[in-house]
């Protein structure tokens, strides 16, 4: 029996993880003073397997001076980590921000979808932050060769333009044309070419799913005539002092024919795995458990995921444990 846990709380993630036949585990980091690596992805690049997460400092006693990075590990066969290598590329900004990487293959190259944006500083406290859909292609190495910027929804041409806040952006190649996944419902798939949208796809499905808007996610991976997406969700949670209401996030899972509109054919109406305040947490954070990568080694899945925005976990599931817990959505 684990001590010192906390009452009221959904059970630990690996507690979560065995109920769905699944194994669940944390990543180790080293720690460093208000540094917070969370919502990682994942990827299979040059030889090697990658974590790929957000690096972010903040004092939460100052509040001041935050900022966010993306950083490379690579995992070994025994689920530890080597040494930090960042994603380098020059800032179109000295204070620009990136969060969130989500990797995938997109125009043939490998690729990291991410947030990017402006911090605020103590100077200028209440200026305006664009929140801005960016995607970073690789060269053979870690090296950044070309940054692509789609204007689409909210987002603007460069990150100092945009008319709403653009997150959660899924990148996917389907038959040598390059795809990123907007949102679940409507379902909307967006054709890009030559960095600008040629082509709009939108489908409605039964989906059932009952905690909150669904929201990317792992970028697509395809599973026979489908591709399969880990999501995430969340509903009010705990009001807590000095922070107001506090949320808690859900993962689910809906898969997707493999081939335009890209049509939702099933997906989970039961949670997967649900943040809990029994993992490591951060004064004021949500209840957060957000898939952010996947990768599928046979019939097995290995999803990384943010952790109350303040850790890296991963969960290895059989897809057959997956596809028994999908319902139809026609």
């Amino acid at each position: 029996m684990d001590s010192g846990l906390r009452r009221n709380e959904p059970p630990l993630l690996r507690v979560q993880a065995n109920n769905i036949g699944g194994q669940y585990g944390r990543f180790t980091i080293p720690a460093e003073r208000h540094i917070y690596h969370f919502n990682p992805g994942v990827m299979d690049h040059a030889g090697k397997r990658w974590l790929v997460s957000r690096k972010f400092f903040m004092d939460y006693e100052n509040r001041w001076d935050y900022r966010s990075w993306m950083a490379a590990r690579e995992i070994h066969s025994d689920m530890t980590l080597g040494p930090e290598h960042l994603i380098n590329y020059k800032l179109r900004d000295p204070r620009e921000s990136v969060e969130d990487p989500r990797c995938s293959v997109a125009f043939g190259k490998q690729s990291i979808a991410a947030v990017a944006w402006i911090s605020p500083t103590r100077e200028h406290p209440k200026q305006k932050i664009v929140i801005h859909q960016s995607l970073f292609q690789l060269g053979k190495g870690l090296e950044v060769e070309k940054i692509v910027d789609v204007e689409y929804g909210g987002n603007g041409p460069s990150i100092f333009h945009g008319t709403g806040a653009e997150k959660n952006w899924l990148w996917f190649d389907h038959d040598g044309r390059t795809y990123f996944v907007y949102q679940a419902e409507p379902h909307i798939v967006v054709e890009v070419e030559d960095g600008k949208v040629v082509q709009e796809h939108r489908t409605h499905a039964a989906m059932g799913w009952t905690l909150g808007a669904i929201r990317g996610g792992t970028p697509p991976i395809r599973v026979g005539d489908h591709y399969l997406t880990f999501f995430h969700s969340s509903m009010p949670w705990k009001k807590i002092p000095r922070y107001g209401v506090r949320r808690v996030y859900f993962m689910g899972a809906y898969l997707f024919e493999a081939k335009p509109p890209f049509q939702i054919v099933a997906s989970t109406r039961e949670r997967l795995l649900t943040g809990t305040w029994n993992e490591p947490i951060q004064e004021g954070v949500p209840a957060v458990v957000y898939p952010n990568g996947a990768l599928l080694d046979g019939n097995q899945w290995l999803i990384t995921l943010g952790v109350n925005d303040c850790a890296c976990g991963w969960v290895k599931i059989d897809h057959s444990e997956i596809e028994k817990r999908l319902s139809s959505c026609r």
